[in-house]
């Protein structure tokens, strides 16, 4: 009998007999710029430890969702596994099929790939030191409560009807920077066979495939418990835009910093420290900021990240 392997790893499957962490990226379309991406994410993951750090008890996998999974700049060496996206009806916002993943029926030519937990990872988000343990935390399962509403003034009658329900938990990436909206897109979280409905219901829900927000639909339809994750460990950069990452420090202040020293767990920072630091002789970047966004602007602007002169220093 053949013995399936980690591709992450290299370790045989079946040595563990554990859960899986299951990182999926959405690709569309063959720009070898978003394959740079997704390598450079999973270039980090490794930088970082991340599969050896959860050795024996979770086994940790990255894949790419894309409709160019033989892609042959595609550097499946590191253990990034492709799995088949068929592109419906014109419909080429990757916010849509990300939705998908929530089916845990999703193959590859290995067969299903999917189970236990999922976190749907953007394209555009870059894992930072010390972001290893969001990653590896365990969600509640249903009927639980996460921790994070243990915090504070408690809601027993919240606390009763989610036990009795049985309620089950999505978590998304908290957003601190943009007025009236309580999450961004970038880092979605759950255990995917929870919310199939999230993606069986969409054609029907959704009105225009490619032009949604995503984090409303969640919101709308999930039936469950949506947590957010703690302040500031999310942060948006702005590629090649120094003025607009420094009105970022302006928002941290008064929008991040008012959790501190509560919910700080940057280790080795200061709480009272801003998120950016362009000419400081020693600090660069935010010890709670834990995965860094970066925002090339919109389509047409065509900004590149790698012209960005504190990106290539700090962060890649």
């Amino acid at each position: 009998m053949n013995e399936e392997i980690n591709e992450m790893t290299g370790d045989p499957i079946n040595a563990y007999g554990q859960s899986c962490i299951n990182i999926v990226t959405v690709k569309i379309g063959d720009d070898p710029r978003d394959t740079k991406k997704v390598n450079d994410i999973m270039l980090h993951f490794r930088k970082l430890k991340l599969p050896e750090m959860t050795a024996g008890h979770n086994i940790i996998r990255y894949f790419v969702y894309t409709d160019y999974p033989e892609d042959p700049e595609l550097d499946t060496d590191l253990g990034i596994i492709p799995i088949p996206l068929e592109i419906k009806d014109g419909i080429t916002n990757p916010d849509y099929y990300k939705l998908d993943l929530f089916d845990n029926e999703i193959k590859n030519d290995a067969g299903k790939v999917l189970d236990d937990k999922c976190i749907l990872w953007d394209i555009d988000l870059m894992p930072r030191d010390m972001c290893q343990r969001h990653i590896i935390a365990s969600m509640p399962m249903p009927g639980e409560i996460d921790d994070s509403l243990l915090e504070g003034e408690i809601n027993t009658d919240l606390l009763k009807t989610v036990k009795e329900n049985k309620y089950i938990s999505i978590r998304m990436s908290s957003n601190w920077h943009t007025e009236g909206q309580d999450f961004n897109p970038w880092y979605i979280e759950f255990c995917n066979w929870d919310s199939k409905n999230l993606a069986r219901d969409k054609d029907t829900l959704i009105e225009d495939p490619n032009d949604f927000d995503l984090c409303q639909y969640i919101l709308d339809n999930h039936k469950g418990i949506v947590l957010a994750t703690p302040p500031g460990i999310f942060s948006p950069f702005y590629a090649d835009n120094r003025e607009w990452n420094e009105e970022l420090n302006t928002l941290w202040d008064t929008e991040v910093k008012k959790y501190f020293p509560a919910q700080w767990s940057g280790d080795g920072g200061d709480p009272d420290d801003t998120l950016y630091y362009y000419d400081h002789e020693w600090k660069r970047i935010n010890a709670q900021s834990k995965f860094m966004y970066i925002d090339e602007g919109p389509k047409g602007d065509n900004l590149n990240r790698y012209n960005d002169l504190f990106l290539r220093l700090w962060v890649f």
